[in-house]
């Protein structure tokens, strides 16, 4: 099995980031552009991207400005039964480190496009709680 372990520093504090990593209007303005989701350990959330890629999650454990657990459930890539985590941990310096993880990935070749999408992903979630969540 294979993962994939990203780091993002983003000027904010923990509640803008973490809006952003949970509330579906956020959600869509950094990463699928349709989005179905309710904050609340034990519900699903699901993405589109468009007709030909989306998938759902159990939204497994949410700790509000620490901590999101996504358990893929379903959709059409090879994500079977993988886990990805968001991570937020307080600089000290006005900063909130990110710490992405998706594991129990399958050896594929697709693994560094995967690794490359989600670095984009956070590039975007960066760039919105930056303009758009950090002054609100």
């Amino acid at each position: 099995m294979a993962h994939i372990r990203l780091h993002r520093t983003i000027p904010a504090d923990n509640r803008a980031v973490f809006e952003a990593l949970t509330i579906q209007e956020y959600i869509s303005e950094w990463f699928a552009p349709h989005v179905i989701s309710t904050p609340v350990s034990g519900t699903y959330a699901a993405f589109a991207f468009d007709e030909d890629l989306y998938f759902k999650v159990l939204l497994r454990e949410i700790v509000p400005n620490e901590k999101i657990v996504w358990e893929y459930t379903g959709g059409n890539l090879n994500w079977d039964h993988s886990e990805i985590i968001f991570r937020l941990k307080e600089t000290g310096d006005g900063k909130i480190l990110l710490t992405f993880n998706h594991s129990r990935l399958p050896d594929s070749e697709k693994l560094e496009k995967w690794k490359n999408s989600w670095s984009k992903f956070l590039d975007q979630l960066k760039i919105f709680v930056v303009k758009d969540l950090s002054h609100a």
